[in-house]
């Protein structure tokens, strides 16, 4: 029976792994283990991998992969070739599993002439799509290959080939990574998707994941909404078949970027990843003008909609791994990197059951992840060049070698989410008050519906929704955790001594959450005070966008322990902090960003309020001009260059549609905040064994401290000065 039992829907799984210069070859079992890790955010309609290999091909050469209806079709797939001087030098066929076109043929074919093989490729697309499919090319790349069909990634990796009945068939543990079969393929990079049918339907493997055109792949999990002004971008530009899901899009988009405009991986990965106008000017003025002139020559291919997206891709001297994260990162990514590979996966669990010490983090919103075979991680992802404290990193892998012999442990490392939860239960009543719980490898609902008083110590990577609906239980995770810890969670103690990864603490009612390192996007959103019952939140590390979003009480905090000595200022939040924010008390150590709290308006806004100020003579024809040309328009600017009178007009703009009025106020901690903070802290402190001399210099620190303004008081707008020393 396989380990990795299905018990719930999810999203998509997406993985990838890809080498670096001077290490082995990848194995096929790795991208295996990697994707059947989550095997439950699949489901049994699709499944595939795509392997890059430089030394698979000449230039000439090309993998031609089509799945036909039968072998009567392959023949007419043969003339045309022939018609278009394209010389085939090898042929076979292999029976999938899909129940429409049942048959993957392929060839190897040889020409010098690239356009005239992408023109062909289409002509044999458009010609068996009619009345329905009848048959359809799914790659075409020197260097690439790909395996795809109906089923589980497992059932995937025997239907096509890339494990053999008389081949080690079980996923291994990989303790030594290059303990593989001789068998096995071999690859520079792999990606792997397990599909969640949403677009498009399941009977045919040509919906199936990975999309490749040419020397191009990709995974996806998501939605691309701006699918048809994509479509409308490669019809113009002469691509005029597609299966009709918004994840083939892609595929043909960064080819025609790369292969046909020549543009680098980094153009591409900005033009994708389509980030936020309003942040563009933190860049500069010539890097956000070149970004804005880049996006505009080729709008049209920029994508929005909730997404993850794993694309590979090769010119013949290197291999690239482009992750790419729309701006508001509604779909899980975290990136690995060790000593011989560099990983891109939905969940962590995935890199540490392969890389236990491998160095892992989340990207930034928006953002986008590059790497590349001989040059390493190129693009990180995220603002700032401190991605993790390696002493802390370092204390984790210590942790994961600890020696047990509590009668009280449970061994999950063959144990799905279910079973696991289960061992749990049969325990609790010989009157167990704690359990230990080793090997965790991304099981989820771990702590859920735990009756109180309950102990849970977790050694590992504990899975999504953790804790949640907490009504009392105390769970100590050594390690990090996944999406969706406590949600509503009404009262007990967490404590991470890792990361913790998006969507923490949502709905919080009650009880304390202690992160020794990081966590992700949307944290403590609609966290809330309830008669006596007030959560308090401490976070070690940095947190990301919309941190505090509609709280509506209780006490968070956010101290950049790894940065205390920095000379760098270092933001530890991202953008929209406490948007919404209705009660309770936010404190960030360091210094924010007037623009990262709470919502901006659009430029398109700013810019009519100000045509309504000149009209009406407040502002002047040149001074409009001025601001209105600028690359970004924010409240700083608006406050430096406006008259006092115009000032005071525009700045309700910035609060009134878009935010509630909230307190700013940039400060050392007073008599108050002292007396309400100082025993959380003192707790959070003797919680990860920090010395007295970094509790010191967080009292002493200097704070962003955000909270919502008594309505008895009289209302006034915060302004850039309530932020400055």
């Amino acid at each position: 029976m396989n380990k990795f039992k299905i018990i719930s829907k999810d999203d998509c799984g997406v993985f990838a792994v890809l080498r670096k210069k001077n290490s082995n070859k990848i194995p096929s079992s790795i991208a295996i283990d990697g994707i059947e890790c989550v095997r439950f955010r699949g489901s049994k309609y699709g499944a595939g991998f795509a392997c890059f290999d430089l030394n698979n091909s000449s230039p000439n050469d090309y993998y031609l992969q089509a799945f036909v209806a039968n072998k009567n079709i392959a023949n007419e797939i043969k003339n045309i070739l022939h018609d278009s001087n394209i010389i085939i030098k090898q042929e076979n066929f292999r029976n999938i599993s899909a129940i429409q076109l049942p048959l993957s043929y392929n060839l190897i074919v040889s020409t010098t002439n690239s356009l005239h093989f992408a023109r062909t490729i289409h002509d044999i697309n458009n010609k068996f799509s009619q009345p329905e499919y009848s048959a359809r090319v799914y790659s075409s790349g020197n260097y690439l290959e790909v395996y795809k069909d109906i089923g589980y990634p497992l059932d995937v990796a025997h239907s096509t080939g890339l494990v053999t009945n008389d081949s080690n068939t079980i996923v291994t543990k990989l303790k030594n990574l290059f303990g593989y079969s001789q068998k096995e393929k071999m690859g520079d990079l792999w990606l792997a998707h397990t599909r969640q049918p949403t677009n498009s339907p399941g009977s045919s493997a040509i919906w199936s994941h990975p999309f490749s055109f040419f020397n191009t792949a990709i995974v996806h999990n998501g939605d691309i909404s701006s699918f048809g002004a994509n479509i409308n971008f490669l019809n113009s530009r002469g691509v005029p078949n597609l299966v009709g899901t918004d994840s083939e899009v892609v595929s043909f988009i960064v080819d025609y970027l790369a292969r046909v405009m020549n543009l680098s991986m980094e153009e591409i990965g900005i033009i994708l990843s389509n980030p936020y106008d309003r942040f563009l000017y933190r860049m500069g003025a010539d890097k956000s003008r070149q970004i804005r002139n880049l996006l505009y020559k080729y709008r049209g291919s920029q994508l929005d909609g909730p997404f993850t997206i794993l694309t590979g891709y090769s010119d013949g001297e290197d291999v690239y791994l482009l992750s790419m994260i729309d701006r508001s990162k509604f779909r899980p990514i975290v990136i690995g990197e060790d000593q011989n590979y560099i990983y891109m996966a939905s969940e962590e669990c995935q890199i540490r059951s392969l890389s236990p010490d491998s160095t892992i983090w989340t990207p930034e919103p928006g953002k986008f992840v590059l790497a590349s075979m001989n040059r390493g991680i190129i693009e990180s992802g995220r603002t700032s060049e401190i991605i993790v404290n390696s002493a802390s990193k370092n204390e984790l892998i210590q942790i994961q070698k600890t020696t047990y012999s509590s009668k009280n442990l449970i061994n999950a490392d063959d144990l799905s989410s279910y079973e696991l939860n289960r061992q749990i239960k049969i325990k609790l009543p010989d009157n167990e008050k704690s359990i230990t719980l080793i090997n965790v490898r991304g099981q989820r609902y771990l702590g859920v519906d735990l009756p109180k008083g309950t102990k849970l110590n977790i050694y590992g990577t504990a899975g999504n929704c953790l804790a949640n609906f907490n009504k009392g239980t105390e769970i100590c995770v050594y390690g990090s955790a996944e999406d969706n810890v406590a949600d509503t969670m009404h009262e007990g103690k967490i404590i991470i001594h890792g990361d913790s990864r998006d969507v923490l603490g949502y709905a919080l009612q009650g009880g304390k959450i202690f992160v020794k390192g990081n966590v992700g996007n949307r944290a403590f959103i609609l966290m809330r005070e309830y008669e006596e019952s007030r959560p308090v939140v401490i976070v070690g590390g940095r947190a990301d966008d919309y941190f505090g979003e509609y709280m509506a009480g209780g006490l968070a905090m956010v101290l950049g322990i790894d940065y205390i000595d920095s000379a760098n200022d270092e933001q530890l939040v991202g953008n929209f902090l406490a948007t919404g924010m209705l009660r309770g008390s936010i404190y960030i150590r360091g210094k924010i960003n007037s623009d990262s709290i709470g919502l901006k308006p659009p430029m398109e806004d700013i810019i009519r309020y100000l045509e309504y100020l000149n009209s009406k003579g407040i502002i002047t024809d040149d001074l409009f001009k001025k601001i209105s040309s600028s690359s970004d328009i924010n409240l700083e600017i608006l406050q430096e260059l406006l008259p006092e009178n115009a000032f005071h007009f525009i700045k309700k703009l910035f609060l009134s549609k878009y935010s509630v009025k909230l307190n700013i106020e940039y400060r050392k901690l007073n008599d108050f905040d002292r007396k309400m903070i100082e025993p959380h802290l003192k707790e959070f402190v003797s919680c990860f064994n920090l010395s007295d001399e970094i509790h010191n210099k967080l009292i002493n620190s200097h704070y962003t401290v955000i909270s919502s303004i008594d309505k008895s008081k009289e209302l006034h707008s915060p302004t850039v000065t309530e932020i400055e020393e």
